[in-house]
């Protein structure tokens, strides 16, 4: 596996690629060493690691700034999760731009409507974020708990909502 760093506006993300899709993703992030050890937590053995600017790495970037992104999900290596999980993440990956969902309406939508909890742990383990939208699904009464902090996933709710609402 290779890790591809870029830098934008003072901003760093990271890719993981395996073979040709894409093992796992940061958001963008204050320094490339930020980045480095946010990919540390999945412990894959990497080959090198190299700058490189792509279109994938402009998606991410463009996320970040509440543009509406579409993404071919074949990149996504998704090995490691199981096929429920993959049920998630693939409901996920459809949620509209500016749009919400609870984890209980997720839970429900994949035909387990108890799993709530399930469906949590499922985003808290998504490695693809922006790119799978993990931050559209929030609690029943608030917007719940993310990766790179709830501040972090308010934002993106509120900016992408105000897209919208100006469109």
């Amino acid at each position: 596996m290779k890790i591809f760093t870029s830098s934008k506006n003072d901003l760093w993300v990271g890719i993981i690629q395996n073979k040709e899709k894409i093992y796992a993703n940061t958001i963008p992030m204050k320094s490339k060493e930020s980045v480095l050890n946010h990919l540390k937590k999945y412990s894959v053995k990497i080959e090198t690691i190299e700058v490189i600017h792509t279109r994938i790495i402009d998606l991410i970037f463009n996320a970040w700034l509440c543009k509406p992104i579409r993404v071919d999900k074949t990149i996504f290596d998704f090995s490691g999760y199981s096929e429920k999980e993959k049920l998630v993440l693939d409901y996920v990956y459809n949620i509209e731009y500016g749009r919400t969902v609870t984890y209980e309406d997720v839970a429900k939508a994949i035909g387990l409507p108890k799993a709530y909890r399930f469906v949590g742990n499922v985003m808290q383990k998504n490695r693809f974020p922006l790119l799978i939208p993990c931050h559209r699904v929030i609690r029943k009464d608030g917007f719940g708990k993310y990766g790179y902090g709830e501040e972090i996933k308010r934002r993106l709710i509120m900016c992408e909502r105000r897209n919208v609402n100006e469109h």
